[in-house]
């Protein structure tokens, strides 16, 4: 049943799949448009190349550091009459105040710090989350391509009929008031017309504020302006409800998506749900991105340890100080020194216990929230499973329902020449139909938004 439905809804659609070239080459400029200049990639790109900055900045840390320093300094010294070390003949003699200059190159070479290789294991970690983020985000660019999209032309769709049976009111509304004049309508009839009319503009501005919205949303999405996105061939399938629908049509085309696909909506449905968690947790970005952040969570968490740990230092220093600063760039007189340093904290302040503690509340809040998240995310796959079936067979009887209001508009056109329907009654079907064609449109986005998140949560290509 899951198979015969997949592939009635994919293949045999009301109206057919196939579209104008036009139509599928301005889909492809718009993908194309979104990879390059969606805020959503740019973002993911820029925070890659942070994460990647910031890596290389860690190991350069770990690297010798070396330091020049100059220094002019004036001062008296008395640390030699203090230390008691000269003769009692100096008692009562006052050093001199001197001007000194000196250089020094002073380096460093950290043989073992804690804290700089949880750093560079953090940064490391960070590169691939970004990374992960960054190829999941190009993964949904089909979904949120078609969804933005496609809410901008059912938001168009509604306007195009809508505008016709406007003017078929307006007309009616002016009709019956001269009839009224003539005694062949009632006061009654007049003022249904106008209501009609009156609701049917008033269902106008609603669906412009929603056109609005959604064409801000799709302009947001594509990282580009108004103008562009004309000048991109857009308006040319805004003329009439044909162009409209083909355009839908070549949105929501299903060709790529069944061969990917096929495979999961025919045979056992516990068999096929199994193997579509078994391939969101072996292959899918999502779960793949998830556990990446648990453990950079985890890493991150024993940073507050750092300072608890010793760390060895290989240092050294060559100087030099001369009262003429000429002199202090001849040869001879520098002065050096070499030396392993070893820092071990002995006391700071009790911060042992809680900060061991500290760390294991971190990891373990880090592996209740990763949990959470998978959890999360494997009833997402699941739902989104389930929910395609479901959109397919509600589409099936969408498809099904727009034949018949097709069919009923027919034969009321021909039922109201005879003088047998009055005109109320065939505005109002023909607004039914506009609607039932509109949520077709919708079923058929919803339809494919799913199967595309379906097929970026379980890693399937499309």
């Amino acid at each position: 049943m899951i198979e015969r439905t997949f592939f009635l809804v994919l293949f045999f659609s009301v109206h057919g799949w196939g579209a104008s070239q036009d139509s599928g080459e301005f889909l492809k400029t718009l993908g194309e448009q979104a990879k390059k200049n969606s805020p959503e990639v740019r973002l993911a790109q820029e925070n890659l190349k942070s994460a990647s900055s910031n890596h290389y900045t860690q190991l350069a840390h770990w690297l010798p550091k070396l330091d020049l320093q100059l220094s002019s300094t004036r001062g008296r010294d008395f640390s030699l009459f203090a230390s008691g070390t000269l003769p009692a003949a100096f008692s009562g003699y006052s050093p001199p105040e001197v001007t000194l200059f000196g250089w020094a190159i002073r380096g460093s070479f950290p043989l073992y710090q804690k804290g700089r290789f949880l750093a560079i294991q953090a940064s490391n970690i960070e590169g691939d989350l970004a990374r992960l983020r960054l190829d999941e985000v190009v993964a949904r660019l089909n979904a949120r391509l078609v969804a933005t999209l496609g809410k901008y032309l059912l938001a168009e769709f509604k306007l195009v009929p809508l505008a016709d049976s406007i003017r078929i009111a307006e007309n009616n509304f002016r009709e019956s008031k001269v009839r009224l004049e003539l005694g062949e309508r009632t006061k009654v009839e007049v003022l249904r017309s106008e209501a009609n009319l009156l609701s049917l503009k008033g269902r106008r501005g609603s669906y412009e504020q929603e056109r609005r919205e959604s064409l801000t949303g799709l302009l947001d999405f594509l990282g580009t302006a108004e103008g562009d996105l004309k000048e991109l061939g857009l308006k040319d399938f805004l003329q009439n409800e044909q162009t409209l629908s083909d355009l839908v049509e070549q949105l929501t085309r299903p060709e790529n998506m069944s061969e990917s696909l096929r495979d999961f909506f025919r045979g056992e449905k516990e068999e096929v749900k199994a193997r579509i968690i078994q391939l969101a947790l072996e292959k899918g970005l999502t779960y793949k991105r998830i556990l990446v952040e648990e453990e950079l969570a985890k890493a991150q968490a024993k940073s507050v340890t750092t300072q608890e740990w010793p760390e060895l230092l290989l240092s050294g220093s060559l100087f030099k100080q001369n009262q003429e600063f000429s002199n202090l760039w001849n040869s001879g007189q520098q002065s050096y020194s070499v030396g392993l340093v070893l820092n071990i904290p002995l006391f700071i302040g009790g911060s042992l216990f809680s900060a061991y503690s500290d760390q294991w509340s971190r990891e373990r809040s880090a592996e209740i929230q990763g949990n959470k998240e998978r959890a999360k995310f494997l009833g997402d796959v699941e739902s989104l499973w389930l929910g395609s079936q479901a959109q397919m067979q509600s589409l099936e009887s969408l498809n099904t329902s727009v034949e018949q209001y097709k069919e009923l508009v027919r034969l009321s056109s021909k039922s109201y020449e005879l003088g047998k329907t009055t005109l109320w009654e065939l505005l109002s079907l023909q607004n039914e139909y506009a609607d039932v064609k509109v949520q077709r449109a919708k079923a058929r986005i919803d339809l494919l938004v799913s199967l595309y998140q379906l097929a970026a949560y379980i890693g399937v290509k499309t």
